[in-house]
């Protein structure tokens, strides 16, 4: 009796193991798509809006989150101290810089910020600088330009 209900329990555990698993399906965009430049304007994708509320909850500011922000325009993560930028379903990220001749590694690029951590807030992209001594709340546009 024992026997049977162990081979029982063991088929069933397999079973649910096989059915959570899913098929891996590809971007909408294509897999041979090389293009890694952000595009030049981003904008809102309103197939799933969720309220304000959502984007602007606490967990943006906890140290650990905040490096890390999920907005209605894409998703953004800063790593060491530019935003990176990839659309919503996308897994990879690109600086978010729309200039055509940066390199991307200078104070100059629109993805650099200086900052540690960001958040996001009714269409801006906002983040600290400290410099001499003082700390200054500064805002981008989400796709990167126009930093004040």
């Amino acid at each position: 009796m024992f026997k049977k209900l162990s081979t029982l329990l063991l088929i069933v555990l397999v079973i649910g193991c096989l059915a959570s698993c899913a098929k891996f399906s590809h971007l909408e965009s294509g897999s041979d798509n090389t293009d890694t430049r952000p595009s030049h304007s981003i904008t809102h994708s309103s197939d799933d809006t969720k309220p304000e509320e959502y984007y602007t909850a606490f967990r943006q500011g906890e140290f650990s989150v905040s490096a890390y922000l999920v907005t209605p325009y894409g998703m953004y993560i800063n790593i060491g101290k530019y935003v990176y930028y990839s659309e919503k379903g996308n897994t990879e990220y690109v600086k978010l810089c729309n200039k055509p001749n940066c390199n991307h590694s200078t104070e100059d690029c629109n993805a650099y910020t200086g900052a540690h951590q960001i958040g996001y807030y009714k269409d801006k992209i906002y983040y600290t600088s400290f410099k001499m001594n003082v700390n200054t709340l500064n805002c981008m546009n989400m796709d990167g330009t126009n930093h004040k």
